[in-house]
């Protein structure tokens, strides 16, 4: 049996829970379970478990999803905030992050935002900037990267946990051993998030719903593991499905490409910030190319090669076209004509077209095979679609292209 920590989005105890994480002594892991998690048994987000029928509806909620757990501690944002307040931790910051965040903690985003930015290699947090790390959401998906990140500096430090206990109005407590099984916890546990999450539409809410399940709570079936693709944008994937040179075929391209589900997976969808949104076509095609036997970096060193984020330039669109013209030949890529392109994705090589912004980030996009005479694309952009014709993505701009060999 486990217990479950929630903290409120709000004061007091009669919100949504903002945060859920599953404290399993047995397994020594964490897991973080999604706030927009749908659960059938009250028709409903599983943030809404606790306001709508408190410890025991949010028990059966994650019974649902085949979570067995025996004790419950449910925090007040109050009960948070002054636990942290003369809290100072460093993290690491892989690569440049900008995210649209509230005016001020407390206030709802619709009632104004601001843009508030973490840059690489590491960032000082305090104060708002604690709550703009662990809050500030693309998806919900990477804002529990950055929550892991948090919560296993503060072990690290030795913070101590019962801070959140200091007013008894500000939490709510269920379990004889809830206490005992929190206070196990180490920095060297697994920080897992809840897998096989897919984004769908019901009663007209964008909600979280997992893949067809054994009562064990893990994912069954053919399309079972997809929490290779669960991760921040600043981390590596390894597709399943992959491709290279001596088994590179039309339908293998698209095999590979469709794995990624691009149009719903959050990892590729844009964010909207108040200057715009921001958009992974860069992501998308790095994913990609990996998995076609044919990268573009995602970070390069000086020399052009691939290295970890944080360790070199991060390959916008625009540096990714400069790459391609410096670098690419030593790593197979070479410039062709639009029906060059065509050929080499009608054959299962990998191809990309690309755009150079003078006034913005560009955009990159992997060519697909199609039956129509033009070029057909897949892409992450402010639309992630896996195959439409070429101007869906770049309207009348002129596309450059380039084939790996």
């Amino acid at each position: 049996m486990s217990t479950i920590v929630g903290v409120m989005d709000r004061p007091g105890l009669e919100a949504n829970t903002d945060n859920l994480v599953l404290v399993d002594p047995a397994e020594s892991r964490l897991t973080w379970v999604p706030r927009d998690l749908w659960c059938e048994t009250f028709r409903a987000r599983i943030n809404r478990a606790f306001s709508r029928g408190g410890h025991d509806l949010l028990v059966e909620a994650l019974d649902e999803h085949g979570f067995r757990v025996a004790n419950s501690l449910v925090l007040s944002r109050e009960a948070t905030e002054d636990a942290l307040a003369d809290v100072v931790v460093l993290v690491p910051v892989p690569c440049r992050m900008t995210f649209s965040y509230p005016l001020t903690p407390q206030a709802p985003i619709e009632d104004g935002s601001k843009v508030v930015v973490f840059d690489p290699p590491a960032e000082v947090l305090r104060g708002e900037r604690i709550h703009q790390w662990v809050g500030a959401r693309d998806t919900d998906l990477h804002r529990i990267e950055r929550q892991k990140i948090f919560v296993r500096r503060l072990l690290e430090k030795g913070f101590d946990f019962r801070r959140v206990l200091a007013r008894p109005a500000w939490y709510a407590i269920r379990g004889a051993d809830c206490l005992a099984e929190l206070a196990q916890v180490r920095p060297q546990w697994r920080f897992e998030t809840v897998a096989d999450l897919v984004p769908v539409t019901i009663a007209g809410q964008v909600v979280l719903v997992r893949r067809k399940a054994s009562p064990a709570g893990r994912a069954t079936g053919p399309e079972a593991d997809r929490a290779w693709l669960d991760k921040p944008h600043w981390t590596p994937v390894d597709a399943p499905v992959r491709s290279a040179p001596s088994t590179r075929s039309r339908a293998r391209l698209l095999e590979v490409v469709a794995q990624f589900e691009v149009e719903t997976t959050p990892r590729y969808q844009p964010v909207s910030i108040s200057s715009g949104s921001t958009t992974w076509c860069n992501i998308f095609v790095w994913d990609a190319t990996r998995a076609l036997g044919a990268e573009i970096p995602h970070c390069v060193d000086e020399a052009g090669r691939a290295v970890p984020v944080g360790q070199g330039t991060e390959l916008t669109a625009n540096r990714t076209l400069r790459w391609l013209e410096t670098h690419g030949l030593a790593a197979g890529w070479r410039e062709e004509d639009a029906a060059g392109a065509i050929r080499a994705a009608r054959a299962g090589s990998p191809a990309v077209a690309i755009w150079h912004n003078p006034f913005g980030p560009g955009h990159v996009a992997l060519v697909v095979p199609c039956d129509d005479d033009g070029v057909h694309i897949a892409q992450a952009g402010a639309a992630c679609f896996s195959s439409r014709p070429l101007a869906h993505g770049f309207g009348e701009r002129s596309a450059r292209f380039f084939v790996h060999a």
